[in-house]
């Protein structure tokens, strides 16, 4: 993930911002900036009852390795304003940052819990998805002193799991094929006996060619 991978993704970028900013700009980020960003956030949910909000995924179709190197991922751009008719073009320009930048970088600086949720295929028989975001921190926290206490931290997502088990549960209610099907699994009954004369792939034991005993459930 540190090399460049064609026109589309080169983390230099990231490596090079380090050089413009302090000590004194990273305590700022850790400390009293995160704080700040807690309740900027939580505020929408507060004051408006909001328990989730939803969004894509990802902006553009299912990223390809061609697609991602060469800066050619298919996107939908909306021309218009609130209130006006927007009109919406497909565009194959897109790079991998203006893809992924919903999941990528919205409030990586605070635990903000999400999680994505599969929600079948598209026309191209891609895969697709949406995203859902909570509330930051546990329901009725008086401080932010949860932010920096790990044991507190494990179970401040637990109301929001709640909620996201509720629209999947309702989605795929209203949709059975969006029902998780759970994988075939399959294991080793005992390992491949062989005797130490016979040569490997001789499969003493293990069927012709030297074949394990797999068996699926």
């Amino acid at each position: 993930d540190i090399y460049a991978a064609g026109e589309g993704h080169n983390p230099r970028g990231f490596f090079d911002a380090s050089r413009s900013t302090d000590e004194s700009q990273l305590r700022y980020m850790i400390g009293e900036h995160t704080r700040e960003m807690v309740e900027v956030w939580n505020s929408y949910f507060d004051e408006h009852g909001v328990d989730l909000i939803l969004t894509p995924g990802q902006f553009c179709d299912a990223i390809t390795y061609t697609c991602q190197a060469n800066s050619t991922c298919t996107i939908r751009r909306g021309e218009g304003f609130e209130g006006e008719s927007i009109e919406y073009t497909d565009a194959s320009d897109a790079s991998v940052s203006h893809c992924v930048f919903v999941s990528y970088f919205f409030f990586k600086s605070i635990p903000v819990p999400k999680m994505t949720v599969p929600v079948g295929l598209g026309d191209k028989g891609e895969p697709v998805s949406v995203m859902l975001m909570g509330r930051a921190g546990p329901p009725h926290a008086k401080d932010h002193l949860w932010i920096y206490e790990d044991d507190s931290t494990k179970a401040s997502d637990v109301d929001f799991l709640h909620k996201v088990n509720t629209i999947v549960t309702a989605m795929t209610e209203a949709n059975p094929s969006l029902a998780r099907a759970e994988p075939a699994l399959v294991t080793m009954a005992s390992p491949p006996s062989r005797s130490p004369s016979s040569p490997p792939g001789s499969g003493g034991g293990g069927g012709a060619g030297g074949s394990s005993n797999l068996f699926q459930l």
